[in-house]
């Protein structure tokens, strides 16, 4: 594949990235107001546009891989590669953690004889979820933190600098999440707030993030392929 292709597949994958955040707030809207006659749309309408976030990821793997071998630069690709596979490895070790957790807390507080209402199950899910939000933010910042390093790699080789903003911004975004998890999970801990408002706290870096793969989005648009090298002809030697 070409620059040419794999900018508007990288321009494409941003965008649909960037919609991937109008799931978070539909599903934010519908638990924090409990719209319960709109649940049924706000919920349809959030996994479309998750599914289109998803598929964004994948255009987005695909076109950093294109642009890895256009500048013959592997590790443009290698770091979004790398940067993912952290990410899943160390997402599934707290998830394992976090299920554990939650199970033994089942199995102290709830017997057999006097089983628990699905009210009481919610909240002590929601008790073990919150203090491990700070855990999976820094997981995602670590991904963060690699493709920051490939959009650099790229903003070199490309000669747009743009990509170096976007990429900052997107960091910027995601130490934010941290910040504002941790801030949450300490309130939450002290019953300072609900759940709903646990999420609400999480807008600010959504929307931050929001704008980096926007950034991200023109930065692509802006590629421009490589010049042909012009070739000098050469004289026939005269015998």
């Amino acid at each position: 594949m070409t620059i040419e292709s794999n900018r508007v597949l990288g321009a494409v994958a941003a965008c649909l990235i960037a919609v991937g955040v109008v799931s978070q707030v539909a599903g934010v809207v519908s638990y924090s107001l409990q719209l319960s006659a709109m649940d049924l749309a706000l919920l349809s309408a959030a996994s479309v546009l998750g599914i289109l976030s998803f598929v964004g990821f994948i255009l987005y793997l695909v076109a950093m891989h294109g642009f890895s071998k256009d500048y013959d630069e592997n590790r443009i690709f290698d770091y979004v590669l790398y940067g993912f596979i952290i990410a899943i490895v160390v997402g599934i070790i707290l998830a394992v953690v976090l299920i554990s957790s939650v199970l033994s807390s089942m199995l102290s507080n709830f017997h057999v004889n006097n089983p628990p209402d699905p009210s009481q199950i919610t909240s002590l899910v929601t008790k073990s979820v919150v203090p491990f939000l700070p855990a999976f933010g820094i997981a995602g910042l670590i991904y963060v933190v690699l493709n920051l390093l490939a959009f650099n790699l790229l903003a070199d080789n490309s000669g747009v600098s743009l990509f170096r903003t976007g990429a900052k911004v997107l960091v910027a975004g995601a130490v934010l999440g941290v910040i504002l998890e941790l801030v949450s999970a300490v309130l939450f801990s002290v019953e300072s707030i609900s759940y709903g408002n646990v999420l609400v706290l999480s807008f600010p870096s959504v929307l931050v993030q929001d704008a980096a793969w926007a950034l991200l989005a023109v930065a692509f648009l802006r590629m421009r392929p490589q010049p042909a090298q012009s070739q000098i002809p050469v004289s026939p030697g005269v015998s």
